[in-house]
């Protein structure tokens, strides 16, 4: 299979919502049935004439059906200053009401009392903001200054979006440890090293299972080293990704254990 072939599969059964694989399909002349799974409708590709559905054809029907996030909306939000203070207070994201049950019985043992357990759901909530903002700004920003770039056109998409010809999940973090700007820009092999290691590598084998070439477990890591720029001058930073990813060169590849493998790109400013 073409590679091209391989990236319309994969955007097919990956990043599209069914609805509207049914309606690129309509529009393309493929045969498909409505009861049809993500990896049936793939294959109708291989079962019917190729020449149907192309790449370019793809790109399009991904870009004119793909909604950017509300960028003025969330410019405004982190500008405010309202959002100032996100944290997580210890609360474990993928465990988040436990952690805030976990709070709420500090506060009845009065390890804290009821305004700090107020304030500290209010950090969380700002915090959960913040990531959902910056990273549908960071993803928005990037679909729309590369006119080649496929999005995601799925509310559960594995990958955010192709960026020349190769799927990635965008991740968007702080510097850690003792890195820096300078010296994650010269070893970002190694940045994305550390930066896998503390991933949910369960989770990590079932995609590599699970998508095509392994290409769901592709990384684009964008990495802020100031944050609290995000409420001063995001414009700024936005400009700022957009002209390093502009430089990038080819992705590297990363190894998270044996025969487990991901190709990553990292953008630090």
């Amino acid at each position: 299979m073409s590679q091209d072939k391989e990236l319309i599969e994969y955007c097919i059964r990956h990043m599209s919502s069914k609805e509207l694989i049914h309606e690129l399909y309509a529009k393309n002349g493929i045969r498909h049935a409505k009861s049809d799974t993500y990896a049936k409708l793939a294959k109708r590709i291989d079962d019917d004439n190729p020449s149907e559905l192309d790449l370019r054809k793809l790109v399009h029907f991904y870009r004119a059906n793909w909604k950017p996030t509300p960028k003025d909306l969330h410019l405004r939000h982190l500008k405010s200053g309202a959002l100032r203070g996100h944290d997580w207070h210890g609360a474990m994201p993928s465990m988040l009401h436990l952690s805030m049950q976990d709070r709420v019985r500090d506060c009845i043992n009065g390890k804290i009392n009821l305004e700090e357990l107020i304030n500290i759901g209010s950090d969380i909530m700002k915090h959960e903001y913040f990531i959902v903002a910056t990273h549908d700004l960071l993803e928005t920003s990037i679909i729309e200054a590369f006119e080649d770039v496929i999005p995601s056109i799925g509310k559960k998409s594995i990958s955010d979006f192709v960026f020349k010809g190769i799927p990635y999940d965008l991740k968007n973090t702080n510097y850690f440890n003792d890195w820096t700007r300078e010296s994650v820009n010269a070893h970002k092999k190694e940045v994305a090293q550390d930066l896998i290691r503390g991933a949910d590598i369960a989770r990590i084998r079932k995609q590599a299972v699970g998508s095509i070439n392994g290409w769901g477990l592709n990384r684009f890591y964008v990495m802020i080293e100031d944050q609290d720029s995000w409420h001063e001058e995001p414009e700024k930073i936005l400009e700022m990704v957009l002209d390093e990813i502009k430089e990038l060169g080819e992705p590297f590849d990363v190894e998270v254990e044996e025969n487990i493998t991901f190709k990553a790109q990292v953008v630090a400013i």
